[in-house]
C-alpha cells in the first residue's frame, strides 16, 4: 500500500501543480478594442444530416448586428442523406452559397468551403449551433491584428455537461497564454484565409476524421501565428448536448481521439497526467471500498486535487460569466475521475460512429 500511496502522491502533486499553473492564467480578463472598419466576412458551415438543425442556425445568423451585404455564408454539404435539399433557404434574408463536398469528412468540407470563400476573414461554426447577434463584432474585435480567435461554446440544455466544457475551454485559454495551446472548438473560430493557406490547412492530418479544430490550432501555433482565446459571452455559441448516456460516451471518445492522434508533446503530457491522476483516485477508492485500506497522505493529496479542480472551474466560470453549472461540483468532481478513466479505456478499443460513419482516430 505504501508504494501505491507514494506514486499516487507524486502523480497528484504534478497534476495539481499543472492545473494551478493554468488557473493562474485565468485570473485576469482580457480586453479588446473595437474595430474601426467593418470588413467583409465569409462564414463557413460544413454539415451532414442536419436538416432539423440548420434552420435554427440560419435564423440566428439573420439576426446578426452586422451588415448583411458584408457577409458571405457558405454551406458545404458533406454527403447528407436526410433530404436537406427540401429546406426553403430563401426564407432567410442571407447571402447564401451552397455546395456539395467532393471529398469526404468535415476537413474536406471546410477546405472546399474556404477555397470558395471570397473574403480574407473566415468564421467557422457548426450547423447544430446558435450564434448570438453580437457574434461577428465580438470575434472581429478580438481578431484585430491577430491571425486566429478561438471562441467559446456551451450547451444550452445541460449545466452538468457544461462543467466539462468549462474545463476544456479554461485549459484552452490558459495553455495558449502559456505558449502551449492544446485545445479549441471548431464550432466557434475565426481566422485569416491567408493564414489557413500558409499553414497548409488540414493537409498533414486529412486522414484523421476528428480534430479539425485542434490540428488547425496547432498548425497556426507551430508557424508562430498570433492566436487569442475569447471566452466572452458576447461571442459565445450555443448548441444542444447529447441526451443519452451512450451517445455522450461515443462523442467523448471522438473528442479524446484528438489527443490520441496528436504528436504534440504538451497535449500528450497533459493527457497522460490527467488519466494517471484520475486512475489513482479510482484505484484508491476501490482499495478503500473493498479492502478498507486508507492513508491520511492519500486523503490529503486527493482533497488537494479536488480543491484545485473546483477552483480552476470557478475561474473558468468567471471568465465565461456562467456560474450555474458550479452547483453540480460536489457530484461532478468525484465522478469525473471514473468518467475520465472509462473514456481513456474505451478510446483504446472502440472506433465510434459519427453521422453514420466510422471515425478514424
Amino acid at each position: 500500500m505504501s508504494w501505491i500511496v507514494l506514486i499516487g502522491f507524486v502523480i497528484c502533486l504534478v497534476y495539481s501543480f499543472y492545473i494551478a499553473a493554468n488557473g493562474v492564467q485565468l485570473l485576469n480578463k482580457e480586453r479588446h478594442s473595437r474595430i474601426d472598419q467593418l470588413p467583409d466576412v465569409s462564414i463557413v458551415i460544413p454539415f451532414r444530416n442536419e436538416m432539423n438543425k440548420l434552420p435554427g442556425l440560419l435564423r440566428s445568423l439573420s439576426f446578426l448586428d452586422y451588415p448583411n451585404e458584408k457577409l458571405e455564408i457558405i454551406l458545404i454539404n458533406d454527403h447528407s442523406t436526410d433530404g436537406w435539399e427540401r429546406l426553403a433557404l430563401d426564407q432567410f434574408d442571407l447571402q447564401l452559397k451552397t455546395i456539395n463536398c467532393n471529398g469526404i469528412g468535415k476537413k474536406a468540407a471546410l477546405s472546399e468551403g474556404i477555397a470558395l470563400a471570397t473574403n480574407e476573414i473566415i468564421m467557422q461554426t457548426d450547423a447544430d449551433c446558435i450564434v448570438p447577434s453580437t457574434w461577428i463584432n465580438s470575434m472581429l474585435n478580438a481578431l484585430g491584428n491577430n491571425d486566429m480567435v478561438c471562441g467559446s461554446v456551451l450547451f444550452s440544455n445541460s449545466k452538468l455537461q457544461n462543467l466539462e466544457l468549462f474545463a476544456y475551454q479554461g485549459l484552452g485559454k490558459s495553455t495558449l497564454k502559456l505558449k502551449a495551446p492544446i485545445i479549441a472548438n471548431g464550432a466557434n473560430m475565426a481566422y485569416r484565409k491567408t493564414g489557413f493557406i500558409e499553414v497548409g490547412g488540414f493537409e498533414n492530418n486529412k486522414n484523421i476524421s476528428s480534430g479539425d479544430d485542434v490540428f488547425l490550432l496547432r498548425s497556426f501555433a507551430k508557424e508562430k501565428k498570433r492566436i487569442v482565446y475569447l471566452l466572452s459571452d458576447s461571442a459565445r455559441v450555443s448548441t444542444e448536448s447529447e441526451r443519452h448516456f451512450f451517445s455522450i460516451i461515443k462523442q467523448r471518445i471522438r473528442w479524446a481521439g484528438k489527443t490520441k492522434s496528436t504528436s504534440h508533446i504538451g497535449t500528450i503530457a497533459a493527457g497522460v497526467i490527467l488519466v494517471l491522476t484520475n486512475f489513482y483516485v479510482c484505484l484508491y477508492f476501490i482499495l478503500w471500498l473493498i479492502l478498507d485500506l486508507t492513508s491520511e497522505v492519500a486523503d490529503i493529496v486527493i482533497l488537494i486535487k479536488f480543491s484545485i479542480d473546483g477552483l480552476f472551474l470557478f475561474l473558468a466560470a468567471r471568465q465565461l460569466k456562467s456560474y450555474g453549472p458550479l452547483l453540480y461540483l460536489p457530484i461532478a468532481i468525484p465522478l469525473y475521475s471514473l468518467y475520465i478513466v472509462l473514456i481513456a479505456f474505451l478510446c483504446v478499443f472502440i472506433r465510434p460512429e459519427w453521422k453514420n460513419r466510422k471515425i478514424q482516430i
